[in-house]
């Protein structure tokens, strides 16, 4: 229609035609543009409105003195906690849409929370029998749900799905295998530290700390023989299992983790050598004044660093010697040794005789000053 009226017609007919039609276009764009805002608007009151009643509704449960029968008849209002029955159920789809954001209530809730509250709060999970919900999550072979599920049944304390879990914490998928391995921590504390046995994977640096942090903030329970993993194939195992022993202060490992000075992986090296900061006895001095020699820089840096709380007079005469190093690093950290055995004077007068680096020496002496009045 619009195509016959342009043929034909003059161009200020045509520019009239075209200014209608696209008037016409802008609006019906407006029109259906504000139409979807106020559906979305209204669905996102909607599920404002539904979490605050389930915060309310938890609030209820949990610190309302109520008796069992009670606490019922509250939850007969609330369909999603009812046993499906024909005629008389919500859909599918909302149905699972309200008992996750109760999950997710829950959750929320549970960081405000300690003792006797959250004790409620995990029976309460298992009444209403949302650990199914988490768990169908574990059966799919969506990444970030399986993830949920995991977390959603840790944070709630749910041990029964354990073996899942625990299969888990060697997954290909490195989201999944991260958050099994914290659950496992989290469910069983240092007793779940059994994974270590299956894991092929490595353990990153940064999910080496998150576990470390996590156990620390639990009980002081000690893990028993976990010295076996020092001999595992996954270096990143040694090395968490070395931070293990340091955190505990596993004296009765000092011979294994001098043993792993001498392992073909560096950072194994690095690792066994900041363990001997806290493990230690009278020969492990004399043993990393030997073991110097022998390695490369980045080992030999940490020696550095653990000697600076470490050494006593006893290192003075070989600090002096490696004083001589063309390094400027390794120089810099030898002298912060020597600053804490030794008077400035007496490390200048070591190397009077070669005067090109006795200027820089003397400038890295500074800095160790200023820096040591600012640490302190």
């Amino acid at each position: 229609m619009l195509l016959l009226l342009l043929i034909g017609s003059d161009l200020q007919t045509k520019l009239i035609i075209f200014t209608i039609f696209f008037s016409c276009a802008v609006c019906a764009i407006f029109f259906t543009s504000y139409f979807f805002s106020l559906l979305i608007q209204r669905r996102e009151d909607e599920i404002k409105k539904i979490r605050e009643d389930r915060e309310s509704l938890l609030l209820r449960l949990l610190f309302e003195d109520n008796s069992e029968e009670s606490n019922d008849e509250i939850l007969a209002g609330y369909k999603e906690f009812s046993p499906i029955v024909k005629g008389n159920h919500l859909g599918k789809k909302k149905r699972k849409l309200l008992r996750q954001m109760m999950i997710d209530e829950m959750l929320k809730m549970k960081k405000n929370l300690s003792g006797a509250g959250v004790e409620d709060l995990y029976k309460l999970y298992d009444k209403l029998s949302l650990h199914e919900d988490s768990y169908r999550k574990l059966e799919t072979k969506k990444y970030q749900l399986i993830v949920m599920g995991i977390r959603e049944l840790s944070e709630m304390n749910f041990k029964t799905y354990y073996r899942f879990i625990y299969r888990c914490t060697n997954h290909p998928q490195e989201d999944v295998r991260i958050e099994a391995q914290v659950a496992i921590v989290r469910l069983f504390g240092v007793k779940g530290l059994r994974f270590l046995s299956i894991v092929t994977y490595a353990i990153s640096e940064w999910q080496q700390m998150t576990l470390l942090h996590l156990l620390n903030n639990m009980k002081k329970d000690k893990p028993k023989g976990f010295d076996k993993w020092f001999d595992s194939k996954n270096d990143s195992v040694i090395i968490f299992s070395l931070r293990l022993a340091e955190m505990y202060n596993c004296l009765e490992f000092l011979e294994k983790i001098q043993h792993l000075l001498h392992h073909p992986n560096d950072t194994v090296k690095i690792q066994s050598v900041f363990c001997t900061r806290n493990i230690y006895d009278e020969s492990t001095e004399p043993q990393l004044l030997a073991y110097y020699p022998i390695v490369n820089k980045p080992v030999r840096m940490a020696i550095l660093v653990v000697l600076q709380s470490l050494s006593t007079d006893l290192s003075i005469p070989f600090l002096y010697k490696q004083l001589f190093d063309n390094d400027v690093e390794i120089r810099f950290c030898i002298l912060k040794v020597l600053h804490r055995l030794c008077e400035s004077i007496d490390i200048i007068n070591v190397i009077e005789n070669e005067p090109e680096k006795k200027e820089s020496i003397v400038r890295m002496l500074e800095q160790i000053k200023s820096e040591e009045h600012i640490y302190n």
